[in-house]
């Protein structure tokens, strides 16, 4: 509900908004196209659709994108001029992009751009944010989704080579051609072991076994027998 952002200007706004809508239906003519209207107060529900030029989509009310993704899986790819759901849906495998880039200052100005930026631009696919409609329009901004779990393995074993709790062994490879790494490389390094230390080890004493308190207990064990026996007795 983009009313309720004071930086918006609204007339320029829908007016450019309607426009990229011309635009999304001449890159995917003869597609599907549908509108999912934002959750809203029931005075609210129509302000939007009201406004724009929503002719060729399907009009689509009462169920999250999220849903509705993963109830239709020939969805592929998804605009908003910015929002959460362009994140979420991404991870179930939709192509998505954020269109806010695309209006000019007396739209949308600098300083709520800059804003956008950082909560929504995408460090991984960043034609997830459209900035040329140019480039957008002749599919050089159509990126492939790839799964994340190659990256954030090889970022998650230079990390621990870093900080040194994983040597730098050799891999192995599955059947499937996943590389994985041997699980004894992720054991926690010996401690050093002491004259102590081995003697327990050979001689078999368990590590929570006290030598100290048991020769006490022994030498201190005839008192302890004295005052039993003898009522009143002290040491």
């Amino acid at each position: 509900m983009f009313e309720w952002e004071p930086l918006i200007s609204l007339e320029p706004f829908y007016r450019r908004y309607n426009e990229l809508l011309d635009l999304i239906r001449t890159k995917h003519r003869n597609q599907r196209l549908i509108y999912l209207a934002h959750p809203a107060a029931p005075g609210e529900q129509e302000s939007e659709v009201e406004r724009l030029d929503l002719h060729e989509f399907e009009i689509v009310r009462g169920i999250s994108s999220e849903a509705i993704v993963t109830e239709d899986r020939s969805i592929t790819t998804a605009y908003a001029i910015y929002s959460t759901a362009l994140l979420t849906t991404a991870c179930l495998g939709v192509r998505t992009h954020s269109l806010y880039s695309l209006f000019d200052d007396e739209c949308i100005p600098e300083l709520l751009k800059r804003m956008l930026d950082r909560r929504w631009a995408s460090e991984i696919h960043a034609d997830m944010r459209l900035d040329s409609v140019e480039r957008w329009l002749s599919g050089e901004t159509d990126y492939n989704l790839e799964p994340s779990s190659d990256r954030v393995r090889a970022a998650t074993t230079k990390m621990l080579e870093t900080v040194g709790l994983l040597d730098s062994g050799e891999s192995v490879a599955t059947g499937n051609g996943v590389v994985v790494t041997p699980e004894e490389r992720w054991l926690q390094p010996l401690g050093r072991l002491s004259v102590t230390g081995i003697l327990r080890a050979v001689i078999g004493i368990p590590p929570t076994y006290s030598v100290r308190g048991r020769l006490g207990r022994a030498i201190t064990a005839p008192v302890r027998l004295v005052r039993r026996l003898v009522p009143g007795a002290r040491a």
